[in-house]
């Protein structure tokens, strides 16, 4: 069971959370920064994604690593200098340089930037209702969007903090 947090400044008393288990996402997250618009970005990148998930459902994305052909390319174009000008945006466009997973940066329009502020927004809700979260998503070509993304979010699983991974370091239910 966690304490109750004590609510955002000019937030209604009303708004206490419940005394329940946080309600079950399937997220694992990490406090970061990404530099988007010209600005430093604070948020939560999105580490893990449950199978079958509520996150899974709702289309939150994790980082998808370099494949081979992208490391290979990225190695010799950092080695032959001009090539990275003509090979890199070739491997950006196939997605074989990866991509970052998203950016948590607020959850019903409440700017999130740590971990307890998240696990604090899920616990105002119950399990069932569906929560707002805004995600920071790279795009092809480095680019980055803001998008709107429902969660309707579990009942708790079985296990710490109601994950059947929870021991991950930034696990989230």
């Amino acid at each position: 069971m966690f304490a109750n947090p004590l609510p955002s400044p000019g937030e209604p008393p009303d708004m206490l959370v419940h005394s329940g288990p946080i309600p079950y996402a399937g997220l694992s997250l990490q406090a970061a920064e990404v530099r988007y618009l010209g600005q430093v970005t604070f948020g939560l990148e999105v580490l893990g994604v449950d199978p079958g998930s509520p996150a899974q459902r709702a289309g939150l994305r994790a980082p998808q690593p370099k494949s081979t052909v992208g490391a290979t390319g990225d190695t010799a174009s950092s080695l032959l200098g001009p090539v990275a000008l003509v090979v890199d945006p070739l491997l950006e466009k196939a997605g074989q340089l990866g991509r970052s997973g998203d950016l948590i940066v607020a959850v019903d329009d409440h700017r999130v930037t740590t971990l307890d502020e998240f696990r604090g927004r899920l616990m105002r809700v119950e399990p069932g209702e569906v929560v707002y979260l805004t995600v920071v998503r790279q795009l092809p070509h480095g680019a980055y969007r803001t998008l709107k993304i429902p969660l309707k979010l579990a009942a708790p699983r079985a296990g710490a903090n109601g994950s059947a991974s929870a021991a991950r370091e930034g696990l989230v239910p």
